[in-house]
This record gives structure tokens, C-alpha cells and sequence, in this order.
């Protein structure tokens, strides 16, 4: 697989995690979901917004900053670093 297509299909994987979760039953703990717990924040809550930080970093799009509020770019954007301005390098140099 190239890079683009690692990208595309990483994309499309929180894409749908995203789309269908909600704030009491996120997808990517579904385990606390099914437990019949109610949900509060977890390390794993942790994973998913690191995740959808690297996925912002390396595409630039900014859904993946407000995926807990679609109608804002939401809390994610103040923990981004700010996006170089060109593409890193994926092969080594040495």
C-alpha cells in the first residue's frame, strides 16, 4: 500500500468511528458502552483525540479537530501544533 492509501483507509476508519459515536457512546470504547456503565473520560478517549491530532497534522483537514462538536473546530484545536508549511521527508537521509 502507498502512503496516500494507508492515509485514506486510516481516514476512513475515524470517519466512521466518529460518525457513529456520541458523547455517551463512543465507538472506539465500545467495551465501556456494552458494559452498560455510564461513560466518562478514559485513557482511551486520550487515544482516539492523539490520533485525530496525527491524522490533522499529516492531512491538514480540520474535521479531525472538531469531531466532539460538529458545529465548531471544538477544544482539539488548542492542543495542535501548529502544520509545517511543507511535507516531512518519509525516507532517511543516512
Amino acid at each position: 500500500m502507498t502512503h496516500e492509501e494507508i492515509l485514506s483507509m486510516l481516514g476512513d476508519y475515524v470517519d466512521y468511528l466518529i460518525a457513529h459515536s456520541s458523547a455517551e457512546a463512543p465507538m472506539w470504547n465500545i467495551e465501556k458502552v456494552r458494559s452498560g456503565k455510564p461513560n466518562k473520560w478514559n485513557y482511551i478517549d486520550g487515544c482516539m483525540i492523539t490520533a485525530c491530532l496525527s491524522l490533522y497534522n499529516t492531512t491538514g483537514d480540520e474535521k479531525y479537530l472538531g469531531f466532539q462538536e460538529p458545529s465548531s473546530i471544538g477544544s482539539c484545536r488548542r492542543m495542535a501544533p501548529s502544520r509545517p508549511t511543507t511535507r516531512r521527508s518519509t525516507t532517511s537521509t543516512m
